[in-house]
């Protein structure tokens, strides 16, 4: 299965235990180590301070709906996306922070 992944970071919020982009990575990385099944194509990453800054996002969002992957892998569903409706939304499929 053709996948992404996804990271961000969230400084404005403050989150405590919030997992950097590193940590993010070696998470999706152990989990794919785990499902040789998936084929990470492309690593989307948006490291900006800004709240509405999300260019990575759309840009996979855009190639999504081109249909040039099947599945996102994130570390958190907070990562997932700018609000908790669009993690939620993107984290229905594969998730390393859950077993199964």
């Amino acid at each position: 299965m053709k996948c992404v992944s996804y990271t961000r970071t969230l400084p404005w919020k403050n989150h405590q235990g919030e997992l950097a982009i590193a940590e993010q990575n070696q998470r999706i990385a152990a989990y794919l180590a785990e499902h040789k099944e998936l084929d990470l194509l492309k690593k989307y990453s948006d490291r900006k301070n800004d709240e509405k800054a999300r260019t990575a996002f759309d840009q996979m969002t855009d190639d999504g709906v081109e249909r040039k992957f099947d599945c996102i892998i994130v570390a958190s569903m907070y990562s997932g996306g700018t609000t908790g409706n669009q993690g939620n939304a993107l984290c229905d499929g594969h998730r390393p922070d859950r077993a199964g």
